[in-house]
């Protein structure tokens, strides 16, 4: 079962800039690896609707 993941007007700028920042500051390589770590954790919480953080 998938579930629904709701991110915030703000979380999507915060990612933005986070992105750009990497580009700008540190290289794509890390902008790119950034957005697809990002893009598995979506997925990962989409799968799962308890995850445990310890």
């Amino acid at each position: 079962m998938a579930y629904k993941i709701i991110v915030s007007p703000i979380a999507i700028k915060n990612i933005d800039h986070a992105v750009n920042y990497y580009v700008e500051k540190v290289s794509k390589k890390v902008a790119l690896d950034f957005l697809n770590d990002y893009k598995k954790t979506y997925k990962d919480l989409q799968k799962k609707s308890f995850l445990s953080f310890s």
